[in-house]
């Protein structure tokens, strides 16, 4: 059935932007501007997109994916500034690698701490993430298959609508724009 998933990214959709060479083969990676970059998961039927903001003292990690590549690997590649992560939502395929990272910024709402306070169990994570259906190609030769959960997580700060986060000569404004999650963030 993988092989029948469609992709809802155009092959071409990056192919003016610099491909930036990675160590994992689970993402691709793309200078999208001179501090701007991606990571995309092209082999999970998601096709997360994690955004990538350099600032001139912190870099912020807009969401981690699914959790199935090292993408703490990912993005020291393309920096040296000590990584925040800024969460848009809850949803699995936007929290899956949070664990990699020591400091992390959620929208302050119930359905974000309960993800980050509890976790996630076996059960969704195979049906979400895991699924054989939705994994387009082979896994990572380095995944833990024994991992299937996702731990909880240390959220160093909690975000409320309108909080700015400064990366040095950069300033991103949390704003609630609730649609696909009710905790949802720009």
């Amino acid at each position: 059935a993988a092989g029948r998933i469609s992709r809802t990214q155009p092959p071409d959709a990056y192919f003016r932007f610099k491909k930036i060479p990675l160590h994992s083969d689970w993402f691709e990676a793309y200078e999208i501007t001179k501090n701007i970059f991606v990571f995309y998961e092209s082999r999970h039927y998601e096709e997360t997109i994690v955004n990538l903001v350099i600032g001139e003292k912190k870099a912020a990690l807009i969401d981690t994916g699914c959790g199935i590549g090292n993408l703490r690997e990912a993005a020291e590649t393309v920096t040296d500034k000590p990584l925040i992560v800024i969460n848009t939502h809850a949803h699995l395929d936007h929290v899956g690698s949070n664990t990699q990272f020591d400091e992390i910024a959620m929208f302050d709402h119930p359905l974000c701490h309960q993800v980050a306070e509890k976790g996630v169990g076996a059960d969704i994570v195979k049906m979400e993430i895991l699924n054989k259906d939705l994994i387009k190609g082979p896994l990572p030769p380095k995944f833990d298959h024994s991992r299937i959960t996702r731990a909880p997580f240390k959220v160093s700060h909690w975000l409320k609508d309108g909080d700015r986060l400064d990366l040095g000569g950069c300033d991103l404004e949390a704003i609630h724009t609730p649609g696909e999650a009710p905790e949802h963030i720009c």
